[in-house]
C-alpha cells in the first residue's frame, strides 16, 4: 500500500507542472502518443492506436491498452522521506536528504552537493538557476547489475513544456561519480523509462526528447516526441546516446504504424476529412522523428517523402533545423560509427 501510494504521489508530482502546457492546445491532444505507439491516442473525433483510426461516434467502446514501458520510479520507487515539492512541503530554501549513507543537499529543489560524513564528495552540475526546479526525488537503484548501487535524482523544471532532469550517481565504490546527466543531452519530457535490451543485467535508459515541441505550429502534444536511448559504456564509465538499442514494443509499434500508413496511402489523395489527413501527417512526422533518433536515417526520410505533404519543403527545413538544435541527435551522429548521408 505504501509503495502504491508513493508511486502515485511521485508520478503526479513529476508531471503536474508539465500538464500546464496543454492549455495552449485547441483539441484533445495526442499527449505524446503520436510517437509512443501502442498507447491509445484520442484526437477530436478519432482514436488512433498506430494501427487504425476509429470514428468514436460509431465505436461503442474505446479499446484499452496497457502501456508496456517501465518508468524508473516504478522499478526503483523513492521513499517518501526523499521526495519534496511545492505541493506538499512548507517552503525551505535549503534542505538535505539522507540516502544510502550519503546526504544530498538542495537549494529549493535543485541538487547541490552529495556529502558523506559531512564531506563533499561531488557537486551536482546543473544548467538552470536554483529557482527553476520545482520538485525533488531521490532513490536507490541497481542499474548496472545486481551487485552495483546507484542513486538517481529527479528534479523537474518549473517551465510548462520542460523538463524532467535526471542525475544518476554510481556509489558502488567509495568514490561516487555521475554516470548520467540528462541536461547534457537536451530537454526531455515525461518520466525516464528503463529496460534491459540485451539481458546482460545492465539497464538502458529512455527519455522523451522535446526538440519538436509545437512543430510547424501544431499543438504541443500533437508534435513528435521521439525516444532518446542511452546505453552504459563501460570504457567511458557513463551512459551515452545509443542507436543500437530499441524497446521491443516500440519496434513493433513502428512496424504497425508503417503498415497503417501504407494502407492509408490510397486514401490520402481522395479522402479529404481533415481529421484523417492530420492523423496521417502527424503519424508520418512522428515516425520520421522516431527513426532518426535510432539512427535509421534512410528509412526515416523515406517515410517523410512518402507521406508528408510538403510541396515547398518547409517542413523538411524546419525538421532539419530542429535536429540541429537537439543535443541528443547531434551527439548520436558523432558517436555513430557509420557515415551519415547528407541530404
Amino acid at each position: 500500500m505504501l509503495v502504491d501510494t508513493m508511486l502515485r504521489f511521485s508520478i503526479i508530482l513529476t508531471f503536474s507542472l508539465l500538464l500546464a502546457s496543454c492549455s495552449k492546445d485547441t483539441s484533445t491532444p495526442y499527449a505524446s502518443e503520436a510517437t509512443v505507439s501502442g498507447r491509445p491516442s484520442p484526437t477530436t473525433s478519432y482514436n488512433f492506436d498506430a494501427v487504425n483510426a476509429v470514428d468514436q461516434s460509431k465505436a461503442e467502446t474505446t479499446p484499452k491498452h496497457e502501456y508496456p514501458g517501465k518508468d524508473i520510479q516504478a522499478v526503483f520507487p523513492p521513499e517518501t522521506k526523499n521526495t519534496a515539492s511545492w505541493v506538499n512541503d512548507t517552503y525551505e530554501r535549503s534542505r538535505s536528504f539522507d540516502i544510502s549513507g550519503y546526504t544530498i543537499t538542495t537549494r529549493n529543489f535543485k541538487p547541490i552537493y552529495l556529502k558523506k560524513n559531512g564531506r563533499v564528495r561531488l557537486k551536482f552540475q546543473t544548467k538552470s538557476s536554483w529557482s527553476d526546479y520545482s520538485a525533488f526525488f531521490a532513490a536507490d537503484a541497481s542499474l548496472l547489475g545486481p551487485n552495483t548501487k546507484q542513486i538517481y535524482v529527479l528534479s523537474p523544471n518549473t517551465a510548462a513544456v520542460c523538463c524532467t532532469n535526471y542525475w544518476i550517481i554510481d556509489i558502488t565504490t567509495n568514490q561516487p561519480r555521475v554516470i548520467f546527466r540528462s541536461e547534457d543531452y537536451g530537454r526531455f519530457r515525461e518520466g525516464m523509462e528503463i529496460f534491459d535490451a540485451d539481458r546482460d543485467g545492465i539497464y538502458e535508459l529512455v527519455q522523451f526528447d522535446a526538440t519538436f515541441r509545437y512543430f510547424a505550429g501544431d499543438c504541443g502534444s500533437c508534435s513528435p516526441l521521439p525516444r532518446a536511448y542511452f546505453k552504459y559504456d563501460p570504457t567511458k564509465r557513463s551512459y551515452l546516446p545509443a542507436e543500437s538499442v530499441v524497446q521491443d514494443f516500440v519496434v513493433a509499434g513502428i512496424k504497425r504504424s508503417e503498415k497503417w500508413l501504407a494502407e492509408k496511402k490510397d486514401e490520402y489523395d481522395t479522402l479529404k476529412k481533415a481529421e484523417v489527413d492530420s492523423l496521417v501527417q502527424r503519424n508520418a512526422l512522428a515516425r520520421t522523428a522516431d527513426l532518426l533518433f535510432i539512427g535509421e536515417e534512410k528509412r526515416a526520410w523515406k517515410i517523410f517523402d512518402t507521406y508528408v505533404f510538403d510541396p515547398k519543403g518547409d517542413l523538411r527545413k524546419e525538421m532539419k533545423w530542429d535536429l540541429r538544435q537537439s543535443k541528443f541527435y547531434q551527439a548520436l551522429r558523432k558517436i555513430s560509427s557509420r557515415p551519415v548521408r547528407k541530404r
